[in-house]
């Protein structure tokens, strides 16, 4: 018979991932308590959560899930023999900070990894999560695409204005030459 205290936890984790719409899994092997406060404490600050959950649990959520919405099955059949200790990385829609926390604790950490991860209802794997986390969040590309945007423009009008600036410097060279021919006389 299933325990109603398991029922409630497998509701709150289904409220818990569709509340957040990226999700990544994690591995933790044997990290210490104040690693997993501190990089939660650290996850905090930018908006996302660190939930441990035993694997049969969240084996049986994301069962349920994918009878709700397909973008669960992916995951549901990956996880099926589910190994070692999880936890649930819940992530707003700029996911790569949260990813990139992980991302710093697993090179001190050695038993810190990624394991599976759900990012704007993609599937992406171990290696694949590693490398989005090393990249820059979304702000810092959005800037660095306007910047190389604005760029070429910036050239054209500066390419567009020399000819006329230099034509002004000429002749005010020269008519400062003038006046100074007419000044010496």
């Amino acid at each position: 018979m299933v325990s109603i205290k398991k029922k409630q936890i497998v509701e709150d984790i289904e409220n818990t991932l569709q509340s957040h719409c990226n999700i990544a899994l994690i591995g933790f092997g044997n990290t210490t308590h104040q690693n997993l406060e501190s990089i939660r404490r650290e996850l905090t600050k930018i908006q996302a959560k660190l939930k441990v959950i035993k694997n049969s649990l969240l084996i049986k959520t994301f069962r349920q899930l994918s009878l709700k919405d397909k973008k669960y099955k992916k995951i549901a059949e990956h996880i099926k023999d589910l190994k070692n200790k999880t936890a649930i990385l819940c992530l707003t829609d700029d996911y790569v900070p949260g990813l990139s926390a992980i991302l710093r604790l697993s090179k001190t950490d050695e038993s810190v990894l990624f394991k599976l991860g759900l990012l704007d209802n993609e599937l992406y794997d171990s290696e694949k999560l590693k490398y989005i986390a090393g990249l820059p969040p979304k702000c810092e590309l959005y800037s660095k695409l306007i910047g190389q945007i604005k760029s070429p423009a910036s050239k054209l009008v500066y390419l567009i204005n020399s000819p006329a600036s230099r034509l002004i410097r000429i002749l005010k060279i020269k008519s400062d030459s003038q006046n100074k021919q007419g000044g010496d006389q």
